[in-house]
């Protein structure tokens, strides 16, 4: 795949989605098949929730230390968690690596906004974000972004709950945090991903198939796969 080498800019790819939807799981397998290809690739996982201050601080919130957090000013510390990690981000494209994001700005976005019912509140932090992320913080603008999407009844039926060990989740020791533990929260998150319009740099793709089975982890990576096909020619 002629994607990137290390004789030019890098590229930036981000894979979004709800909870429980196997991001992580794809991350890590498209960071190993283009490594096999002769690739550089640097992994990001947002937010970090450990590691860092402001990442323990986001950590301890999660598992409920903090009790209800007006969202806009719990979208600045997941915005300040990614601008710590601005200045890795960008030497790693400047070297040519390509950068593979668990979550991004979309889902500082989807997750706050979801808890608003005012519309136009939510559409201030919205553009909130998107001023202070790529705007202030500077951060560098996805070449790709892969969303992920589901059907209401996942997590309904709290499918999004049945999860492989991963060492990423240590801060909550194997329990569901406060965002994964609500139904109400994944349903409004999953709906902002499912109507987010696609674009060159934005395609979606379902995890279940046409009758609702959840696809396997090698057809979601093929499917992706097929998207950095097209986005390299």
């Amino acid at each position: 795949m002629n994607f990137s080498s290390s004789n030019e800019i890098g590229r930036l790819i981000v894979i979004e989605g709800g909870d429980g939807l196997g991001k992580s799981t794809q991350a890590r397998a498209l960071k190993d098949r283009l490594e096999s290809e002769g690739k550089i690739v640097k992994e990001y996982d947002f937010p970090s929730k450990s590691g860092t201050p402001i990442g323990r601080l986001i950590g301890d919130f999660l598992m409920g230390k903090f009790g209800d957090t007006s969202p806009e000013f719990l979208a600045l510390a997941f915005a300040t968690d990614r601008f710590s990690q601005r200045k890795h981000i960008k030497d790693d494209l400047e070297k040519g690596a390509i950068v593979v994001c668990d979550r991004y700005v979309l889902s500082n976005i989807a997750f706050q906004t979801a808890k608003l019912d005012d519309f136009e509140r939510g559409k201030e932090l919205e553009n909130l974000l998107i001023w202070l992320e790529y705007g202030e913080f500077a951060l560098p603008r996805p070449d790709l972004e892969i969303v992920l999407t589901a059907t209401d009844a996942y997590y309904q039926e709290g499918s999004h709950l049945l999860r492989t060990d991963d060492p990423k989740r240590d801060y909550i020791s194997g329990a569901a945090d406060i965002h994964e533990g609500s139904s109400s929260l994944q349903l409004k998150v999953n709906s902002y991903f499912r109507e987010l319009p696609e674009a060159v740099n934005r395609k979606k793709i379902a995890i279940e198939d046409e009758w609702g089975i959840r696809k396997s982890i090698d057809k979601l990576h093929g499917l992706i796969w097929q998207v950095l096909g097209e986005l390299s020619h």
